[in-house]
């Protein structure tokens, strides 16, 4: 910008009343940050010479702190409120709003003027919703550091083996003294492993999933008391029933991510028969164990997670083997403690394994089945579930492709509008959302995040 006073027109002192989300780009912050520079002398030189978008916002809410105690005129004091409202300075938003509220109600603004008050508030709202995870991260890792757990962990590393909490698997399997070239990897389910323990705090991972998952409060609870009892509850597997596109899977994912529970996916929609869970025998031209042995071979636990999409979807026959007779025999508290794998030849104590299930329907799981699992309803999401699922899907993307949150433009009001009404009619899902926040991007941003992708 040149380093002369610019020739700002009287109308830009008032555009910090106007509602920001109808058609608002960069062009009108370059009119008020003008109007700024030829209003208020406080503005030193180089900051003159910066696009306002260049500028942070703690140094625009600065100067209008300054221009309050100079006892300027309110259109300066509102702008740079305005400048730095507009790049999620939570403050100045705050400050914004209670100018608006307080200023002249001339007829021919106050429409107008409703429209922003009723804009910033949202975005307060959101800010807020970003604020209360960043605090919940700052207490998360306060609670790691209080209880020294990096210490213990490194501590219990060190113990004996005979202090830890360990299990065989595979008690027969120790007994072999030959093994088959395709189960030799295995040996160490005859051998003692590692129990995983629950090492955080129940409440503080419960209130990161309220955050993250709003509209799936029925199920928060339920779903991370099953993740971090480790297996040793009592009370029988869930499955999280609902539409496609609402978050299923996604909660089971994050609740064993903030656990740090061991755990893999398998999706049950494409299973042709039961022989990839059973494994395969001695007999064929080549012997497979069964899919909990490969799980716990590979994450070397002997209580991990096992989460099984499309439930609903399970496929089989008579022939090779149905999917949902293997299911059933793991979810048999009477049996799965001595279930016998065909691939290694032996029993297999699957007691601490934690089956996770989702579906979309209900009608097409069999009678047995229903009645070994506790089934959980999802509902739609809500109208006031809609910003702050916006805030998370803006954050996670900012996050993901190292940019700014305000670098991602705000969504137009006429299209949050539009996603309330959709909620309202049960048909909007957070992949709907994922799109809609994707089309807002910057190019430059897309281009990352289809690189990513």
């Amino acid at each position: 910008m040149s380093d002369d006073v610019p020739i700002a027109d009287p109308l830009d002192s008032k555009i910090w009343m106007a509602d920001p989300s109808r058609s608002w780009d960069i062009h009108h912050s370059r009119r008020i940050w003008n109007y700024v520079l030829a209003a208020c002398p406080l503005i030193a030189a180089h900051l003159r010479e910066l696009e306002p978008n260049d500028i942070e916002p703690e140094i625009f809410a600065d100067l209008a702190g300054q221009a309050a105690r100079a006892k300027m005129s309110a259109d300066v004091v509102g702008s740079l409120w305005f400048l730095a409202a507009s790049r999620s300075h939570v403050a100045a938003a705050a400050a914004l709003v209670g100018m608006l509220a307080q200023s002249s109600n001339a007829s021919a603004m106050s429409t107008h003027r409703r429209r922003a008050i009723r804009h910033w508030r949202r975005r307060l709202s959101r800010v807020k919703i970003l604020d209360d995870a960043k605090q919940l991260t700052t207490e998360f890792a306060a609670l790691v550091k209080s209880a020294d757990l990096d210490g213990k962990l490194a501590a219990d590393r060190s113990r004996p083996e005979s202090e830890r909490e360990l299990m065989i698997l595979a008690p027969a399997l120790a007994a072999e003294t030959e093994y088959d070239r395709e189960i030799k990897a295995y040996k160490c389910l005859g051998e003692q492993m590692r129990i995983w323990l629950p090492k955080r705090s129940f409440d503080v991972n419960r209130k990161v999933l309220s955050l993250e998952f709003p509209h799936l409060a029925c199920a928060i609870n339920a779903v991370l008391g099953s993740v971090m009892a480790g297996g040793a509850d009592r009370e029988p597997p869930i499955v999280l029933v609902g539409a496609p596109g609402l978050g299923k899977d996604s909660l089971w994912r994050r609740a064993c991510e903030l656990a740090e529970r061991p755990f893999e996916e398998y999706d049950l929609a494409g299973s042709a028969d039961s022989r990839t869970l059973k494994g395969t025998a001695r007999g064929w031209s080549s012997r497979t164990p069964s899919y909990p042995a490969q799980v716990a071979r590979r994450l070397q636990a002997a209580n991990p997670c096992v989460l099984m999409t499309e439930l609903d979807k399970a496929g089989g026959s008579h022939a090779n083997g149905m999917v949902i007779d293997t299911l059933l025999a793991w979810l048999e508290p009477g049996s799965r403690a001595h279930w016998f794998d065909e691939g290694l030849g032996v029993p297999l104590n699957l007691s601490r394994f934690s089956f996770l299930f989702s579906a979309n329907r209900v009608d097409p799981l069999s009678g047995p089945l229903r009645n070994r699992l506790r089934i959980i309803m999802i509902g739609a999401i809500e109208p006031a579930h809609v910003d702050r699922l916006l805030a998370n899907v803006r954050h996670r993307h900012a996050t993901q492709l190292g940019i700014r949150e305000s670098d991602i433009p705000d969504l137009d009001a006429r299209v949050v509008a539009q996603l309330c009404r959709l909620a309202r009619q049960g048909g909007l899902n957070l992949r709907l959302l994922e799109r809609v926040v994707r089309a807002a991007f910057p190019e430059r941003s897309q281009a990352m995040f289809a690189k990513l992708h």
